[in-house]
């Protein structure tokens, strides 16, 4: 699992605003299916499947990410300011440089480790 990830302090939070209309995926299974690049903003994945997803540079702001399966996604470069995680399964996701300002709901149960004492 690559954890290189980025607080905000090096780049400027650029698009975080949720979107007006926002998209519905919720309990989809998307895996495999290539989403780099993508204004996402607002999205609802709760549930979704979305192991060995490409969301390289896509900006996920205000997602809800709420028990979706994550494992083995791209999300190098990705945007998750303000995204509600909570459940989410990110095993041996790339984070390198992934914008994770104000995330709800993360902590180490989602890359499957055991919660900290």
């Amino acid at each position: 699992m690559n954890t290189n990830v980025d607080s905000g302090a090096s780049r400027a939070v650029q698009g975080t605003q949720k979107p007006r209309g926002s998209c519905s995926f919720r309990g989809a299974n998307l895996s495999g299916v290539d989403m780099s690049g993508q204004d996402l903003r607002g999205c609802d994945f709760s549930g979704a499947i979305l192991e060995g997803v490409d969301f390289q540079g896509a900006n996920l702001a205000h997602a809800d990410l709420t028990d979706a399966k994550l494992a083995s996604a791209n999300l190098q470069d990705a945007i998750l300011s303000f995204a509600r995680c909570g459940g989410a399964d990110f095993s041996d996701a790339n984070l390198d440089r992934t914008l994770l300002d104000d995330v709800h709901g993360w902590n180490t149960r989602n890359f499957g480790l055991p919660a900290a004492s």
